[in-house]
């Protein structure tokens, strides 16, 4: 794949995540510096004529999505469901302990899910996951997973000082 074919915008960071089906048949691809960082991700399929992978469908965030929100930082695809992080978003806190936040936290990071059924050929965004503890500069979505119907995601923010994980039992 040449990221030029795709996109002629320089430093649009095409391929810096990418993820393929069990199959093999279905590629997401990444390009979170695409429109000012705003980013995207690609999906690609294997033809069945040719067995070479050919653009499908562009995935944004449409009238949502902002520059610096760089959707595509990660990928992660399983058979008719596509996760894409969006590292750079500023989002609001769903839930404080009292009231929703009205502040938007740069970098707190997003993760978009795009689904489809076996009879579409397109994805449609589906739903927005943020944390519910969002602080500034936590990029959640730095690392996500997806397994049949559970989604990992990860935040890049590290521990306080002094702070240690205990087990739950």
């Amino acid at each position: 794949l040449d990221s030029s074919v795709y996109s002629s915008e320089e430093l649009d960071r095409f391929g810096e995540a990418m993820a393929l089906t069990s199959d093999g048949n279905t590629l997401v691809v990444g390009s979170p510096g695409y429109k000012s960082e705003t980013g995207c991700a690609y999906i690609f399929r294997r033809s069945k004529y040719t067995s070479f992978f050919q653009i499908a469908q562009q995935l944004t965030l449409g009238g949502v999505g902002i520059a610096g929100d760089q959707l595509g930082c990660t990928v992660a695809i399983d058979h008719n469901t596509v996760v894409v992080g969006a590292c750079g978003r500023a989002d609001k806190a769903i839930y404080t302990g009292t009231l929703p936040s009205s502040k938007r936290e740069i970098r707190s990071g997003a993760v978009y899910v795009f689904l489809r059924s076996d009879f579409e050929r397109n994805f449609f965004l589906s739903q927005r996951l943020v944390a519910s503890n969002v602080k500034a500069h936590d990029r959640f979505g730095h690392s996500i997973g997806i397994s049949n119907d559970t989604i990992i995601v990860s935040s890049l923010t590290p521990l306080p000082a002094n702070t240690q994980l205990r087990p739950r039992h």
